[in-house]
């Protein structure tokens, strides 16, 4: 009797469908990277520098507000049609933006930027979760690691090629261009995801439920999840951590070393560089089913907390580029396990709300991030400033390891069940 040897699953990339939601997820994206710098580059040129923030931040607002009420109503709806909709208001209200950007002055330009900035972070506040709750419709379980593996590279691209979009479009020096250039991208977004045929999930469409009753009932589900759970709290410190370190921390310690522009721009694209290539190397070399994905990832927290220390000693743009590298394809394996052990332990009835957590994670917490960082290097430096969130990533990552520890010696040695008679 001969035993057959089991095929690898197919990729997922060659399934069509899931081609179409990536494509879909990756020119939103775009859009977004393309207003973000847009948006950055008019705002801190038109007003004072304390208002400027206030409209780049006007995203962030509510996108932090709405996560959970919006994670509740991808649960009670179909979440490609919660997708499409987010892509089509976006296209809509960019249409708009570029007629009056057409003929508004300074004044009026500053509160158009801020209106479509927060209709901006309404929008994503849906579509994150909605997009997350499509993947394991669309693919079988075995093809989950390497689906969120491609997503994880497409949405890098896209934060490499959005910034570059951005500033070409800023020197053409007209908003109403690059309002029209987003439109498109959510057109084109909303086509490729409107084509969508999900599997059904049972149980999952109840458009009669109470919104807030659905928030409740998914915050206590995540909670008495206690895999779930813990990887929430360690993804939480992880954010805190890498959002601290790339977005100030490596930024003051280019200032104070005299790096100048050079070195912000080896962060950033180092940080990418690296988030690719450790995606890329999860499809080459995904964990074996016995590996515990918690171990993978308290490993990984290790690697990003060397490289964030890194960051603090780095003495020229390409020790700094180094360092961010380490650090982004640490990210990348990071965020590919955590979201694939997501998509894998939540119940299909819960999917919209857990992933509407972990997206506030996720984009909730770097601006709490920022600001802890700005503390910690008026009071020290960037140094210590990066070495706190590096021992803090450290030990984040230790209780990881050390919680799955304990938990496979607990397996060991607890007496086998015994057989009823």
């Amino acid at each position: 009797m001969t035993t057959q040897t089991p095929q690898a699953p197919r990729p997922a990339w060659r399934e069509a469908p899931y081609r179409r939601l990536l494509i879909g997820q990756g020119t939103s994206l775009l859009g977004d990277q393309v207003w973000l710098v847009v948006l950055a580059w008019l705002a801190t040129g038109r007003v004072a520098p304390g208002l400027a923030g206030l409209v780049i931040a006007a995203p962030s607002i509510p996108r932090a507000l709405l996560f959970l009420w919006a994670g509740a109503t991808v649960d009670r709806r179909a979440p490609e049609r919660v997708a499409v909709v987010c892509d089509v208001l976006l296209a809509a209200v960019f249409v708009i933006a570029a007629g009056l950007a057409w003929t508004a002055g300074a004044a009026q330009l500053t509160v158009l930027l801020a209106a479509v900035g927060l209709t901006v972070g309404i929008a994503d506040a849906f579509f994150f979760p909605a997009t997350a709750a499509l993947r394991p419709r669309l693919l079988a379980e075995e093809q989950l690691a390497g689906g969120t593996s491609a997503y994880e590279i497409v949405s890098r691209t896209a934060m490499i090629a959005g910034p570059v979009l951005g500033g070409v479009l800023v020197g053409f020096s007209a908003v109403w261009l690059a309002c029209a250039a987003n439109a498109a991208t959510f057109l084109v977004s909303a086509v490729c995801l409107a084509g969508l045929r999900p599997r059904s999930a049972p149980h999952a469409t109840a458009p009669h439920r109470r919104t807030l009753g659905m928030v409740r009932e998914g915050l206590a589900y995540l909670w008495s999840h206690h895999q779930l759970r813990a990887l929430v709290a360690v993804l939480t410190a992880f954010n805190l951590a890498i959002a601290g370190a790339l977005n100030m921390g490596g930024i003051l310690v280019a200032r104070h070393r005299g790096m100048g522009p050079t070195g912000a721009a080896a962060l950033f694209t180092g940080f990418a560089a690296g988030a690719i290539a450790g995606a890329l190397t999860l499809t080459l070399r995904r964990p074996k089913d016995r590996d515990d994905p918690m171990r993978w990832i308290g490993g990984a927290g290790l690697l990003q907390a060397i490289g964030i220390a890194c960051i603090a000693f780095s003495g020229d743009a390409v020790q700094l580029a180094g360092a961010s590298l380490l650090s982004g394809a640490s990210s990348a394996i990071i965020g590919v396990l955590a979201s694939t052990l997501v998509q894998q332990a939540t119940d299909d009835r819960f999917r919209g709300r857990v992933n509407s957590v972990t997206g506030l994670v996720n984009y909730g917490v770097p601006p709490l991030a920022l600001g802890l960082t700005g503390v910690l290097a008026d009071w020290r430096g960037p140094t210590a400033a990066l070495l706190v969130l590096a021992a803090a990533e450290a030990v984040a990552a230790a209780t990881c390891l050390r919680r799955e520890h304990r938990r496979h010696v607990r397996d060991r040695t607890d007496p086998a069940p015994r057989a009823s008679h």
